[in-house]
C-alpha cells in the first residue's frame, strides 16, 4: 500500500484502521500520521486543542461535572491580549508558551461548574505550577 503522503510502498501493518468501525485503512502511514500530529501540537491551536482535552479528562477523573463555555477563538484573544507576558510574575516567555491556569482549580470547583473565559488566564508553565491550588485571578 502507498502512503499518499511519503509516497512510499509500505505493508498494510504500517497503516492505522479507519474511525467509527469503516472497513480499510488511513491513507497516510503511521509514521506520516505521528508526524503530523507532532507538528499540530506545536501550533497554538494544537496546544489549546490539549489543554482542553486535559481538562475535560481530569474533571471526569474527579466526578465532577465541568465544562466550559467559551472557543478556542475566545482563548486565543485573550493570550494574544497578554502579549506573551505572564500576568503572574511579569516575564515575556512568548504566546505559545503561555498555558491555560483555571484560576478555580478543578479541586475547589463545585460539581456542575461551567468554566467562563473569565475563569481561565494565561501564564507561564512555572507560575501556573506555583500557584497549585489557590484561587488567583490576574485579568
Amino acid at each position: 500500500m502507498i502512503c499518499k503522503k511519503c509516497k512510499r510502498d509500505l505493508p498494510q501493518s504500517s497503516f492505522y484502521k479507519l474511525r467509527k468501525n469503516k472497513p480499510g485503512l488511513r491513507s497516510i502511514c503511521k509514521e506520516c500520521q505521528y508526524n503530523e500530529i507532532k507538528e499540530y501540537r506545536k501550533t497554538f491551536e494544537g496546544k489549546t486543542s490539549k489543554a482542553l482535552s486535559n481538562a475535560r479528562r481530569i474533571a471526569k477523573e474527579n466526578n465532577k461535572n465541568l465544562s466550559h463555555s467559551f472557543s478556542v477563538d475566545e482563548w486565543r484573544e485573550r493570550v494574544l491580549g497578554s502579549n506573551g507576558f505572564c500576568p503572574m510574575c511579569g516575564n515575556s516567555v512568548g504566546i505559545l508558551i503561555l498555558t491555560m491556569d483555571h484560576a478555580v482549580p478543578f479541586c475547589k470547583a463545585p460539581s456542575g461548574f461551567i468554566y467562563t473565559i473569565d475563569d481561565v488566564q494565561p501564564l507561564c508553565p512555572s507560575c501556573n505550577d506555583k500557584k497549585g491550588r489557590l484561587i488567583l485571578y490576574f485579568f
